[in-house]
Formats: structure tokens, sequence, C-alpha cells
């Protein structure tokens, strides 16, 4: 059965070494090894899960998972790159597993830059308690999202955008469109509050788009008529909302994403989980 699994997993690693995702090849592969992990701790028994053979079979199943991340990374596939992910949990979990080597660090910080990507914060900083200190400031693959949150969150879009340009990791590349994208919308959004006018060589400075006016002016529009413009003179003017008006819009929000009641339990019951996991 290892034989089996190393094939698999070579043949991943073949796949890897191309500019694609792997399509339907890197997707078998990928089952087949998930089908070979079940099988194992189905029938193996307590010495056999303790035996040499299966070390090295938990080994290369868990490079075969990593490589079914990058993978579904590059097809832009989120939720097969969470189940993934998942699977892989308890191979990190155990401190004789910890990174080694670049791909499984490079896994690492795929999964902390789609949880960033996502908002999804607390989950962030519950997969970042999971990782040791020494890996987070010295590994180059995880300390990458790490710094960009710290700026994200302090505010300081100006070290974020250049830390943006300059990826540890190609495969990273897939998520900074969407984080440059909706930094850009937070400082407008911000500007919008906090200014009445603004000049638009200033606002492009803000955003990182110093050589894109064209780009910077659709940022504006896209806050709608009723609350912004650019006008001739180069300056764009804010119309702020009164408290009734945001109150309504954010009636409106909720109305939209219709949450309910088992909904917030299960929030609540997951972020009790991770808390209890980090304590």
């Amino acid at each position: 059965m290892a034989a089996s699994l190393a094939s698999h997993v070579k043949g991943l690693e073949t796949l890897l070494k191309k500019s694609g995702g792997g399509g339907r090849d890197g997707k078998d592969a990928i089952a087949k090894i998930k089908l070979h992990v079940i099988r194992r701790h189905a029938f193996a028994g307590p010495q056999g899960l303790r035996s040499p053979q299966h070390r090295e079979e938990a080994r290369l199943a868990r490079r075969g998972l990593e490589i079914g991340c990058v993978l579904c990374v590059r097809n832009k596939d989120m939720a097969a790159f969470e189940k993934n992910f998942s699977q892989l949990s308890p191979y990190y979990a155990k401190e004789d597993d910890a990174p080694s080597d670049n791909l499984t660090t490079t896994v690492l910080g795929l999964n902390l830059l789609r949880l960033l990507t996502e908002k999804r914060l607390p989950e962030f900083h519950s997969a970042l308690e999971r990782i040791s200190f020494k890996v987070r400031e010295s590994e180059k693959n995880v300390a990458f999202p790490v710094r960009l949150e710290r700026f994200l969150q302090a505010g300081d879009f100006s070290q974020f955008f250049k830390a943006s340009k300059k990826l540890p990791n190609p495969e990273f590349g897939a998520f900074m469109e969407p984080l440059v994208h909706s930094a850009r919308e937070e400082i407008v959004s911000c500007c919008a509050e906090a200014y009445a006018d603004i000049k638009m060589n200033e606002l492009q400075g803000m955003m990182g788009l110093e050589g894109n006016p064209e780009l910077a002016r659709d940022y504006v529009r896209r806050l709608g008529s009723d609350r912004a413009r650019v006008d001739n003179d180069g300056v764009a003017r804010f119309t702020r909302q009164s408290n009734q008006q945001k109150d309504a819009q954010g009636e409106r929000n909720a109305s939209k994403k219709d949450i309910s009641a088992w909904v917030l339990a299960k929030q609540s019951l997951l972020y009790a989980t991770e808390l209890e996991r980090i304590v």
C-alpha cells in the first residue's frame, strides 16, 4: 500500500512543478490519497498505527495533501483548499510533524492569507496560535501574512501596499489582488467619513495608485453618486450619511444576510472551541 501511495504523491509532485492546477489528474490523485488514509486508519489497529510503515505512509499522505492545497489555490478552489487543509491539521498538531520544509510553510502561509482575505480574523488568530513562535518569526512564508495583517489592523496602508509587491512566494499571488482591492475600498470608505473633500492625487497616494488615476476614480464612484463624486478640478467630494441613513443601510444589509439563530449559535460554539484549543 505504501508503494501505491508513493506513486500518487510522485504524480502530484510532477504536477506541482508545472504552472497549472493539475486538472482532473490532480483531483483523482488527491482523492486516492484520502481514501488510502481512511482505509489505513480504519483497519490498521493500534499497533499498526505506531509501526514504521504507518509513519512513512503518514509522511507521504501529508505531502500529498500539502501539494493538493497548493494545486487548489492555483485552481482558485478555496472550498477544496479548506477541506484539504482541515485534513492536514492532525499532522501539524504533532510536535514531530512541525514545519520542516518550504512546502509545509507555503501551505501554512496560504491558509493564513485565505483567512485574511475572507476577513475571518478570529480563525486567522486561532490558526496563528497553532503555529510555533519560532516558525512565525523565522519562516518568511508564515511571517508575510502576519505582517500584512498587522499593517491592515494598524491602518498602515502605505506599508501594506509596499509589502504586497514583494511576495516571498509566487503561490501567494492568488490572494493579493482581492486583499489589495479590499484595502483600497476601506481607504475610500474611511475618507468619505473623515473628509468633505480631498484632492485625488492625495487619495491616489493613499491607495498606492499614483500612476493610475482612472482606477482611483472608479473606487470613488463605487460609493455611489449620492455619496461621492470626482469634479473636473481633480477633487473628490463626499456627502456624509446621516445617522438615520446609516441605520437604514445597516438594516438593509442585515436583511440581505438573513443570519438565523442557529448560524449564530454555530459560530459561538466554533469560537468557544477555538478558544479552548488555544488555552
